[in-house]
Order: structure tokens, then C-alpha cells, then sequence
């Protein structure tokens, strides 16, 4: 008698950005080692830290014009270009989500550490690095 094996759920692609992201850690797993491995840590664990303790989460967050809401964190995000490979564009430290009901609050963040400089030599984002609703 044959056997019939079950088909395997279809893959399907994700339908929001943040489905292909790394969620922020309380604790990182990133190396010790340069500026940038310093940044991503320090990142992760603020980040986890706005998730984990919404009162702090929502104090932090309040004065950018977010709601209250669930907030969902995370690092490293990456955005597909226009030919859905990611890895091309600039990529932000992390994201913040807050979500309440149907609607979605969504902030990129940029973290500086020890004075390191941004692209320009500067260590400040400038208003050209910003953009407001």
C-alpha cells in the first residue's frame, strides 16, 4: 500500500517588513568588538527595554507623538529595494511599532555611540537624515 505524504504548507512572502526582522534583545548576542557591535548591543537592550516595561516605553515614546499602544521593537531592520533584495538601501539601527487596534505608529531609530561619527563626520543626525508625518 503507498503512503500519501501530507503537502508541505505553501511559503508564502511576508506581508509586512518587520516579518523578515530580528526582534530586540534584553540581552544581545552580537560580538564585543568594534563601534558597531557597540552600537547594536546598546540598541537591543534599550529597545527590549521600551517593549519589556510599557510604562517606560510609553514615557520615552510619548514626546515623538506615539500613542499608547502594544510596542514591538526591533534591530538591524533592512528594507527590500525596488527588485525586493534587501542590503542595497541604508539601514536604520532599529524600529519601533506601536500598535493599537487596526492602526500602526512606526518610528526608525539611529543610535550613536562614543561620539562615533555618522556618514557625514558629524556624530548628530541632521534634519536631512529626519522625517517628520
Amino acid at each position: 500500500m503507498a503512503q500519501v505524504k501530507p503537502k508541505a504548507p505553501a511559503a508564502t512572502a511576508p506581508t509586512k517588513p518587520e516579518d523578515l526582522w530580528s526582534e530586540a534583545r534584553l540581552i544581545p548576542t552580537t560580538g564585543i568588538g568594534g563601534q558597531a557591535d557597540q552600537e547594536q548591543r546598546a540598541t537591543s537592550a534599550l529597545l527590549a527595554v521600551l517593549r519589556a516595561v510599557p510604562e517606560f516605553g510609553r514615557a520615552v515614546l510619548a514626546p515623538t507623538g506615539a500613542p499608547a499602544g502594544r510596542i514591538r521593537t526591533y534591530i538591524e531592520v533592512q528594507f527590500p529595494d525596488d527588485t525586493g533584495k534587501t542590503g542595497k538601501i541604508p539601514r536604520p539601527d532599529g524600529a519601533v511599532i506601536v500598535e493599537w487596534g487596526r492602526k500602526r505608529w512606526v518610528a526608525l531609530v539611529e543610535v550613536k555611540t562614543g561620539g562615533a561619527p555618522g556618514q557625514d563626520g558629524s556624530s548628530l543626525l541632521g534634519p536631512e537624515s529626519v522625517q517628520e508625518p
